[in-house]
């Protein structure tokens, strides 16, 4: 009778110790799969908060660039120092565009991928009205005028205006949804 108490009990023990090995394996499983899972959160938002920034920045700048504009504030020291931060916004938010929209499909799908180009085409709308405004930026920055020709200014500010309305309408949106 002993020895069967005893056998019982080694077979017990050996049962639990194996439990205790699968569960661990399954543990290491488990956490690995936490860790991986945390950091793919961690890229989602590293990459959500520069592309709300480079979006938000663009569409600031470029806001302010039409207010001066459409207000006549075209002097020489007032382009430079309106043209210089949209132009930084410009390239920082085109350079990343490749980047943003791989990011965009992997984390949050083909949905607001589809979204983002929206956005984008937005973008270069209100890139192209600004770029029609280089003549009289030109023209002023070389000293050939004090002033730019609200004339010609003015027909461009107006298709400009609903465009930069437009991008920051679906720029919000489009960054509420990735939330």
């Amino acid at each position: 009778m002993k020895l069967w108490t005893g056998i019982k009990e080694q077979c017990w023990r050996i049962v639990a110790i194996l439990i205790v090995g699968v569960l661990t394996v399954f543990a290491d499983t488990i956490v690995g799969e936490i860790q991986i899972a945390l950091h793919h959160a961690d890229q989602q938002m590293e990459g959500y908060e520069e592309l709300s920034e480079d979006l938000s920045r663009f569409a600031f700048h470029a806001e302010v660039l039409l207010t001066f504009f459409r207000e006549g504030w075209t002097s020489r020291p007032a382009l430079e120092e309106t043209t210089g931060p949209y132009n930084d916004a410009v390239i920082a938010l085109r350079c990343g565009e490749l980047r943003n929209e791989v990011l965009i499909r992997r984390y949050w799908g083909e949905r607001a991928e589809a979204e983002f180009q929206s956005v984008m085409a937005r973008v270069r709308e209100v890139e192209h009205h600004i770029r029609r405004l280089n003549p009289e930026y030109d023209a002023v920055i070389a000293g050939e005028k004090q002033y730019a020709d609200p004339a010609i200014t003015s027909p461009i500010v107006q298709d400009l205006q609903p465009a930069v309305e437009q991008l920051q309408a679906e720029t919000t949106e489009f960054l509420h949804e990735l939330l």
